[in-house]
């Protein structure tokens, strides 16, 4: 029993209650000897009197005492909080049955015969403290599970193979929020909560499901009896039903507050919050849709765009609320030109979901002063001047703001599919020069597009041809934008940024060049360059400083589209000397829910290899809310536009918070883009976002530049954001 001993270093403490003195004598020597302390008790009421004062580890008890014999003293023992699960050991006579039936039915945790073989006996107490310590772990673990899937809003049904409930969790009652009369037996029951529309469909899933036909994962609605209706998803597995042959498990959890999260952000995501109008990834979107019809009937789109003239003027002479009040007067006065079946569009996301539900008009705004109207009903050029001219007329009106009147004219360039482009991006692109064109001309001008006249064509097609002499050349470079640790108060990694000093053109934005070797089909090969010169530049410096930076490397959704683009990727992280526990793969949503399955693969290769993966401007793409749990991902990184208003509108609070929260539900670290204020850090820092990038931390850097900021931000001690100054560079 040494053994014994040393396993506990706090002696335990046992309770010895008989009303025989020498039993008790010769039961304490022996837990003694074994390294129990001992309380002793001649009946039941001196038992109770130590139990409460002394509170002991365990309790042996006679059966027969004057006072108080074991059975009541037992009952009493349990009714005690403390008491509910001590071990109570009963001694009774070797042939007792009926007394054994009994110890066990008032609570009895075992029982040894009487007279007592002391050889065997603190053995068998060793036993039961260590069953009691087991079964207390194990209801410690249940207790963490219940919790946890309260937190997630979890539950499961358990069903045999006639469609009754073996058992039904409280998480599932909690999400239906059954009254205490209520219960749910089977099938009919249980369906009888779903919405009326979801029933045939959740029912098929839970009959494929116990008939091991499917597993499956569905979503649909609870109707609780106060009429509120929850959004739930449903997982059928069919792995117990194939070993037990008894019975499945529908596990359901309560996706509600996420759904409306994923609402929230899609409204951000595609509308203007200022005029309500669409902005341009919804422009794309409808565009799409028209020109597909226009080649179906042979009919031509006409894309405008419309640019206010000098409105920075204009809004210099004006305050914050008065250049709101012009901003949505212009843009309704626009929308009162445009038909039903015409599309006027704009940037920025609204909340009112009135709003956000109208897209039969057809009119997009890009900026403060642009807006796209794209007719896709034209039978001639000369309807859309008759457009342009009525357009003009209706904006010459003036614009009554702060009871002075202000007066506007617009430039409007001109593109008509399918003469001018084939896909909207390009005939968006194409207006744009137009009205560019049309703006050199003077103000209140419009110009239809002219290839041969546009420049922007010349400049794009020599940039195509240099940009494939380049790598050669050595005019791309790599800068490195760091990321803060909010939690750690330093730069804990950076993402890798690719730069291009043109030798005519000068400094070509990445914005334009990235989408120029997309097209051209080289996009895969500067994917490579920045893997191998950030790997490499990273690696040193790790060294060189002996710190442990990871560094971002963006993956464009083009590459993988190509044969062997996953593999390029694949093969230059291979040859890579920084060890791939230290880059982060970032992809955008789009990436991988354009071709999920492949996408998923390919994910999975990357991880198996050792990276990290980013899903990068979240909430400005798919809205992938619902893919979220099924990939792979690691950090979540917030999208600009979202940190941009978080200190001026509460509702981008609310939503940047919500995305922190889900982010951190399902185990993913969270970034924000794009911090550029004191302001911004500290909400974000109050939300619990785990890191931030932005010009507040500093810009993309050469590598040279970005030792420096690490070495003096190190040595000097000031790796803080508690001044409101840019602390990493400007």
């Amino acid at each position: 029993m040494k053994e014994s001993t040393q396993k506990n270093p706090s002696p335990k403490i046992g309770l010895i209650v008989d009303d025989d003195p020498s039993i008790r004598l010769t039961l304490r020597a022996t837990l003694l000897k074994n390294g129990y302390q001992t309380l002793e008790a001649a009946n039941g009421i001196e038992a109770l009197e130590i139990f409460d004062s002394q509170d002991p580890d365990f309790v042996l008890l006679d059966v027969m005492m004057p006072k108080m014999g074991g059975f009541e003293t037992c009952e009493k023992l349990r009714q005690r909080k403390n008491g509910r699960f001590v071990p109570i050991v009963f001694m009774t006579g070797l042939d007792d049955t009926e007394s054994v039936r009994k110890a066990y039915e008032v609570g009895a945790t075992d029982f040894v015969s009487k007279p007592i073989n002391l050889q065997l006996f603190a053995y068998r107490v060793e036993f039961v403290l260590r069953a009691t310590q087991v079964a207390g772990e194990l209801r410690e673990s249940e207790s963490r599970v219940r919790n946890a899937q309260k937190i997630a809003k979890l539950g499961h049904i358990e069903w045999d193979q006639n469609l009754n409930v073996i058992h039904c969790s409280i998480g599932v009652k909690d999400i239906v929020q059954l009254c205490k009369e209520a219960s749910i037996s089977d099938i009919s029951t249980f369906l009888d909560w779903v919405h009326p529309n979801d029933r045939d469909a959740a029912e098929k899933a839970i009959r494929d499901s116990i008939t091991a036909k499917d597993t499956h994962v569905m979503e649909y609605r609870i109707v609780r009896e106060s009429g509120e209706v929850r959004h739930v998803v449903q997982i059928g597995d069919t792995e117990s039903l194939k070993s037990s042959g008894q019975s499945t498990v529908i596990t359901l959890q309560d996706v509600t507050e996420r759904k409306e999260t994923e609402k929230k952000i899609h409204t951000l995501a595609f509308y203007d919050e200022l005029t309500g109008l669409p902005n341009r990834t919804l422009l794309i979107d409808h565009m799409n849709k028209f020109l597909e019809s226009a080649v179906r009937y042979k009919r031509k789109v006409v894309v405008m765009a419309l640019g206010i003239d000098n409105f920075k003027q204009i809004s210099d002479t004006l305050d914050n609320e008065a250049l709101n009040v012009l901003v949505k007067s212009i843009a309704n006065r626009i929308n009162s030109c445009v038909r039903r079946s015409d599309l006027l569009s704009r940037k920025t996301p609204i909340f009112d979901s009135s709003v956000a539900e109208t897209d039969a008009n057809t009119t997009a705004k890009l900026r403060n002063d642009e807006y796209i109207v794209v007719l896709p009903e034209v039978e001639s050029l000369e309807s859309a001047q008759i457009f342009v001219h009525r357009l003009s007329d209706k904006l010459s009106d003036p614009f009554r703001i702060n009871d002075a009147n202000i007066y506007i004219t617009a430039s409007v360039g001109v593109s008509t599919f399918p003469e001018d482009g084939g896909d909207a991006n390009e005939l968006i692109k194409n207006s744009e020069v137009a009205m560019g064109f049309a703006r050199q001309s003077g103000t209140g001008k419009h110009r239809f597009f002219k290839q041969s006249h546009n420049k922007e064509i010349t400049r794009t097609f020599s940039l195509q041809q240099d940009l494939r002499k380049t790598l050669d050349v050595g005019d791309l470079l790599v800068h490195y934008q760091p990321r803060y640790c909010i939690k750690e108060k330093r730069v804990i990694g950076v993402e890798a940024l690719l730069r291009w000093n043109h030798f005519e053109y000068g400094y070509i934005p990445p914005g334009e060049f990235v989408g120029i070797a997309e097209d051209s089909g080289i996009i895969g090969s500067l994917c490579e360059f920045v893997i191998d010169t950030s790997c490499d530049d990273i690696e040193v410096l790790n060294k060189k400083l002996q710190e442990d930076l990871t560094v971002g490397i963006n993956l464009s959704s083009r590459q993988f589209q190509e044969p062997r683009g996953s593999l390029r990727v694949v093969e230059a992280l291979q040859r890579s000397r920084l060890t791939l526990d230290k880059v982060v793969l970032e992809l955008t949503e789009g990436t991988i829910i354009e071709n999920f399955a492949a996408g998923m693969k390919d994910m999975i290769r990357f991880r198996e290899m050792g990276c990290n993966l980013a899903i990068d401007d979240f909430g400005t793409g798919y809205s992938s809310l619902a893919y979220l749990g099924r990939l792979p991902f690691d950090i979540l990184k917030i999208d600009k536009s979202f940190i941009d208003h978080i200190e001026t509108h509460s509702e981008y609070k609310s939503i940047v918070k919500g995305i922190i929260q889900l982010g951190h539900s399902i185990g993913m670290t969270v970034v924000a883009e794009g911090v550029e204020s004191i302001g911004q850090k500290e909400i974000l820092e109050t939300e619990g976002c785990d890191e931030i990038q932005g010009y507040l931390i500093g810009k993309a850097l050469p590598l040279s530049d970005l030792e420096k900021l690490i070495v003096d931000t190190r040595d000097d001690n000031s790796n803080s954001l508690d001044d409101d100054v840019r602390m990493f560079g400007s």
